[in-house]
Formats: structure tokens, C-alpha cells, sequence
């Protein structure tokens, strides 16, 4: 093999730096765009036009969001953390994902077996990690399979475990890592930030095919 065809290593801080540089000047341009646009919005009366340039723009703005979350999932994680209740956080979880998936949510078969225990934990970070997963199993869901979420506490942790019955294997050994999806569109960056999530709660995050299922186990140290 060539010098040339060699993989490069590259060490991370420069692959995040360099993705945070790459989204800043981006996003100056995007921001450019979308000033423009308004302004053209303004000089023309015509309602044909004024309609596709608030499609510009609502592509503009999807797509600042986009580089926006690329960077946030890159860089080291900001916490937070605040002591409360094991079932106080999963009632807050579960309005939520409620609220952004009601017609998902009644396919979940949510059991808690929970008696006061308390976590350490930044709950918007625990949330959007929590979110990533049940969105994921949402998209992927095989209709007539089960999806059940079930909450207990055991050797001084919180375990959160996702069930989804699947009708075959499910290969999971590279899950987890950045720039690595399957999913047509997809980065590889939501699993890698779940993982980062709960590495920074003290937690892990496991994926694993057991028994016809998807498994997804959360881990998180209980408050002594």
C-alpha cells in the first residue's frame, strides 16, 4: 500500500475545530442569503414571489439548524446537573415525547418500577439523548412489532431500557460512532452524542440484538 492511499488519522479537537469553523463561515453565508431574500420581500408586492421566498427562506433557516447541531453534537458537552427523582424525571420525559409524537406514543408499552430513587442529572441533555433514541425507533418501526420502555433500579443505577421487536438481526457494533449511519440522509452524529451524553452523567449507553429485539440500555448512577 502507497503512502498515498494510507488512512489518515486525524487527531479530534481538529476535526472539531475545523467542522466549527466550516459551520460558522457557512452559516455567515446562509445568514447573507436569508437577509437578501427579506429584503427582496419587502421591494416586491407580488404575492407568487413573496410565497417562494418564504420557501428560501424556510430552507435557509433548516439548513442554519442543521450546522448548528452538527457542532453542538461534535463539541464537549456544557452540563448542568440538578438532584431529583428517578420518576419525576421520567414523567417530564414522557409529557414530552407525548407532546412531540401523540400519535407514536400510544405504541409504547411504558412499565416504571421505580420507588423514589434520586439521579444527579442535566435534564435537557438527558431529554434530547432520551429523544434521539425514541425517534430513531419511530422511523424504523416494522408495523405489528412491539416498542416497550421500561424503568427500574438496580446495583446503585437507574436502567432505562428500549425494546423493539424486529423481524431480523440487527448488527450494532459500530453504533455509536461519529460519521457512521445507515440511514439515508443521516450524519452519524445522534447515536455518537447519545453515547457522549450519558459517558457525562457517569452512564453508558448500550445497543444490542437479544431475542428477536432491538435493546437499547441507559445507564445512570443513582444519587447515594
Amino acid at each position: 500500500m502507497s503512502k498515498d492511499s494510507e488512512e489518515l488519522l486525524v487527531p479530534w479537537p481538529r476535526v472539531v475545530a475545523f467542522t466549527r469553523q466550516l459551520s460558522h463561515d457557512v452559516r455567515n453565508g446562509l445568514n447573507a442569503i436569508d437577509l437578501e431574500a427579506s429584503f427582496i420581500t419587502e421591494l416586491n408586492a407580488d404575492p407568487e414571489i413573496a410565497g417562494e421566498l418564504k420557501k428560501l427562506r424556510a430552507m435557509v433557516l433548516n439548513t442554519t439548524k442543521l450546522l448548528q447541531g452538527v457542532s453542538a453534537a461534535l463539541g464537549s458537552l456544557s452540563m448542568n446537573p440538578i438532584d431529583l427523582e428517578a420518576n419525576i424525571l421520567l414523567h417530564e420525559v414522557r409529557e414530552r415525547l407525548i407532546k412531540l409524537h401523540p400519535e407514536e406514543m400510544p405504541l409504547v408499552k411504558w412499565t416504571e418500577k421505580l420507588a423514589g430513587e434520586l439521579v444527579e442529572v442535566d435534564i435537557e441533555r438527558l431529554w434530547g439523548a432520551v429523544r434521539e433514541l425514541f425517534e430513531n425507533a419511530f422511523q424504523q418501526h416494522e408495523k405489528g412489532k412491539a416498542i416497550a420502555f421500561d424503568a427500574s433500579s438496580d446495583a446503585g443505577h437507574l436502567i432505562l431500557e428500549l425494546r423493539e421487536e424486529k423481524s431480523g438481526p440487527v448488527e450494532t457494533a459500530d453504533w455509536g460512532a461519529p460519521f457512521m449511519s445507515k440511514r439515508r440522509g443521516g450524519l452519524g452524529l445522534g447515536l455518537f452524542h447519545v453515547r457522549q451524553v450519558l459517558a457525562a452523567h457517569g452512564g453508558t449507553w448500550t445497543p444490542a440484538h437479544e431475542a428477536g429485539a432491538l435493546v437499547t440500555r441507559l445507564t445512570l448512577p443513582l444519587k447515594k
